[in-house]
């Protein structure tokens, strides 16, 4: 019993020393990530062959889209035909070229900062 009460005493002062003497600064490196935009396939009422981005986080206003043949691997970048901002998001259409309104797989591909 006497070993017990001298080891519970030791282990008592030993963390309350090493509790006192520990401090610090954090560092955060990196990126805070925002949900990615959602995407939609024309809708009804919209010209065939465009697609929409919806939610979009605002920075994102300036992000570069394009699309590639996957048939061709031809590349082409798009721009907006449509934008609605909203209080803090915003959604664009972007209608693709003649060339693109043929059936086959594409890549779309949306960067932003």
């Amino acid at each position: 019993m006497g070993r017990l009460a001298l080891f519970s005493l030791l282990v008592g002062i030993s963390s309350n020393l090493f509790a006192d003497s520990i401090s610090g600064v954090i560092y955060f490196t990196g990126a805070i990530v925002e949900p990615p935009c959602s995407m939609n396939a024309s809708q009804q009422g919209e010209s065939r062959g465009s697609f929409r981005l919806s939610g979009c986080p605002m920075h994102a206003r300036t992000a570069d889209v394009s699309i590639r043949s996957m048939r061709t691997g031809e590349v082409r970048s798009l721009q907006p035909s449509d934008l609605s901002l909203g209080g803090r998001d915003f959604s664009a259409r972007y209608d693709l070229a003649a060339s693109y309104r043929r059936p086959g797989s594409y890549l779309v591909t949306v960067s932003y900062p």
